[in-house]
């Protein structure tokens, strides 16, 4: 999976993915300098981890000022699971513009899902084929789309085998 931040100019970024399971279920996202406005991590969920919610934490400095970013993930199935990861979906967006949600999954795998918007109306995502190893589907927010945290999941399915991702992205105002 990857973890990605977009950041200011000048920032050094580092963080943490704590998986269910206590203080030794820790993951390290190393320190690293911003490169393009981006803090960006490459990891793989450890096989022997308990499935639940694991949360990632990623730091920035900027000019001795820290602060820090806290999302939650699923990790939903470590036994004959599909390869599923997020591909850059977005922190936030906002109301009256659009956003990619993607996912890399396994070849010949199938994806459907859902977009709970604050305030519980939905937006399916309707079921796909994966073509070249990903699904995707663009969402138009409405100019008048509830300001919040909205719930994105998505699931793979591949013969008897299926996995599922969630993840919030922060609609806000225009």
């Amino acid at each position: 999976m990857t973890v990605e931040v977009d950041v200011p100019n000048k920032v050094i970024c580092e963080g943490r993915i704590s998986y269910k399971g206590g203080e030794s279920q820790i993951q390290s996202l190393d320190i690293q300098n911003e490169r393009r406005d981006r803090c960006s991590w490459t990891v793989t969920v450890p096989k022997d981890v308990t499935t639940g919610q694991a949360i990632v934490q990623v730091y920035i400095t900027l000019d001795g000022q820290q602060t820090s970013l806290v999302r939650t993930i699923d990790v939903t199935d470590k036994n004959g699971s599909l390869d599923l990861a997020w591909k850059d979906l977005p922190n936030s967006a906002r109301q009256g513009t659009s956003f990619a949600v993607r996912v890399d999954v396994t070849n010949g795998a199938a994806c459907y899902g859902m977009l709970t918007l604050p305030g519980g109306s939905k937006v399916e995502l309707p079921r796909q084929d994966e073509r070249r190893d990903q699904c995707r589907w663009d969402i138009d927010l409405a100019s008048d789309a509830p300001a919040g945290q909205a719930r994105v999941e998505v699931t793979a399915e591949k013969g008897d085998r299926a996995t599922m991702l969630r993840s919030s992205v922060e609609i806000r105002k225009k």
